[in-house]
């Protein structure tokens, strides 16, 4: 899997959440033909999806952005009609309970490990204790068909790993999934369920009561897809990597050698997370997939002591990444709250609305090439965005 994709600017962060900002972040996401890793470069290299869902042609050459993409935000009336009654679905939910939340790439919520992965979600929707997130997490996932010895397994590990401070993360999927979080919850102990489909839609449905069990309890249920997204099959490798990801390790009960928990295992490798297999009978087709981990060299886990010692210097090494994070960010405001005298006048004047460059020439009284330089510093610095030749103040 190829390096993540770096930010040419620093994200927006902590942005209001009105209605038009929802629909900014959540149009890309809409669109027909747009991934979400094309939706991650495009926040990368622009800080912001501003005014993507009206790109002009002019101004997307100018930022260097496929006229592919172009073309996609840009879709014919009935599909705009449909992305917004999507995001109308989405403004209410987001409004009709204090535990609903979207997190958007610039958030503090948004959880540092997720950006350390090659693709990282630009945005997600939430449901619960946003709490969850900044504690340490391990992954338990296995077979959707465990047996009575996986289920045993899974409880006793879900049990002991979160007594000693970790959240347990996984799929919300029938079996291995549904014991890990029910065990969580059986204790009162926060979870977290990463769904491959939309928060309107809990799958499998027979876990709907478990997903609100899981809220109550102080755990949240999480999803990049769109609200009304289904439980399509390609959804739920997607969603593997957010479960891998956003945990320190991956742990897997019982799987056999078709198993979706190995995708999750593969993942976590790739993104330089430890991974733990439990071993089961030779005669189990549901150990099988176990084994094959740890004849690739997968850590042996019989007792939740085997997860937890390996974890320590983890811990730690996640707790100075949220703390550089946060210096990231001061660092941030700071610099661009230092602006030269020029760079504060074209800001004075931009506060009043958007301006074109000729309107700036003549109320600053600068030469065109002092007024480029100062223009290019402030866009920079993520101050200011030009589009359809006004010059707009990114707040």
């Amino acid at each position: 899997m190829s390096e993540m994709q770096k930010a040419d600017k620093p994200f927006e962060t902590n942005t209001p959440l009105t209605k038009d900002v929802l629909r900014n972040w959540l149009w890309p996401l809409l669109c027909p033909g747009i991934s979400y890793r094309q939706y991650w470069k495009l926040l990368c290299q622009l800080g912001s999806p501003d005014f993507l869902q009206d790109l002009q042609k002019e101004d997307a050459e100018r930022m260097q952005i496929d006229a592919e993409i172009v073309a996609s935000l840009q879709p014919e009336a009935a599909v705009r009609n449909e992305l917004e009654a999507e995001i109308e679905t989405s403004y209410r939910w987001l409004a009709s309970a204090s535990h609903h939340h979207v997190i958007l790439a610039g958030d503090n919520h948004y959880p540092e490990l997720l950006r350390e992965i090659a693709d990282p979600p630009p945005l997600l929707f939430a449901a619960g204790n946003l709490s969850a997130l900044n504690m340490p997490s391990v992954a338990l996932v296995g077979s959707r068909g465990c047996t009575p010895y996986g289920s045993k397994i899974t409880r006793r590990l879900a049990m002991e790993i979160s007594d000693a401070g970790f959240v347990i993360t996984s799929g919300l999927a029938l079996g291995v999934d549904s014991v890990a979080h029910r065990s969580c919850v059986d204790r009162n102990r926060p979870t977290i369920a990463i769904l491959g489909s939309g928060l309107a839609n809990i799958y499998p449905a027979a876990n709907f009561t478990l997903a609100k069990h899981i809220i109550d309890k102080g755990g949240l249920v999480l999803s990049e897809f769109p609200l009304s997204a289904g439980p399509a099959k390609y959804r739920f490798p997607q969603r593997n990597r957010l479960i891998s990801g956003l945990s320190l390790a991956t742990c897997v009960v019982e799987a056999s050698l078709r198993s979706g928990s190995l995708i999750t295992a593969r993942l976590a490798l790739e993104q330089n997370r430890l991974v733990f297999a439990v071993p089961g009978s030779v005669d189990s087709q549901n150990s099988r997939g176990c084994h094959r981990l740890l004849r690739e060299g997968a850590a042996v886990a019989e007792n939740a002591a085997d997860i937890k010692e390996p974890l320590a210097p983890l811990i730690q090494g996640q707790l100075d990444l949220l703390h550089d994070k946060q210096q990231e960010n001061e660092t941030v405001h700071t610099s661009a709250a230092k602006l030269n005298a020029q760079e504060d006048e074209i800001m004075h004047c931009v506060e009043a609305g958007p301006i074109d460059t000729d309107s700036l020439l003549r109320s600053t009284g600068l030469t065109v090439s002092k007024l480029q330089q100062n223009l290019a510093r402030l866009e920079l610095k993520g101050l200011l965005i030009l589009h359809n030749g006004q010059w707009f103040r990114r707040d």
